[in-house]
């Protein structure tokens, strides 16, 4: 995840037009599923760990929307915390573990 907030924060200003424009649902509804094929491809390779038990649509889904929620958050706080602070708290939040 620290990747894609890397991307965010050297692009900030076409990532905030993207996300106020006219079609910001749109491009949020592509990021959201690109976002939920890559989680499932991290989960299936074991590079993450979470909570025994959740079913992994599940977990790609929950994960990728929280995801795209916290960028557009951090975005309208200023981009104030390093990328790899906001990966930080969203991997506590969400409880993944990285097997790395």
């Amino acid at each position: 995840f620290s990747h894609i907030l890397e991307h965010v924060k050297e692009n900030d200003r076409n990532i905030i037009a993207l996300l106020s424009g006219q079609n910001s649902e749109l491009f949020l509804g592509y990021f959201k599923k690109d976002l939920r094929k890559l989680v499932t491809e991290i989960m299936d390779e074991g590079l993450y760990t979470l909570g025994e038990g959740i079913p992994a649509d599940y977990a790609s889904y929950i994960i990728s929307a929280s995801f795209v929620e916290t960028i557009r958050l951090w975005i309208s706080e200023g981009l104030k915390e390093s990328p790899s602070v906001i990966d930080e708290y969203f991997m506590g939040i969400m409880n993944i573990k990285r097997n790395l």
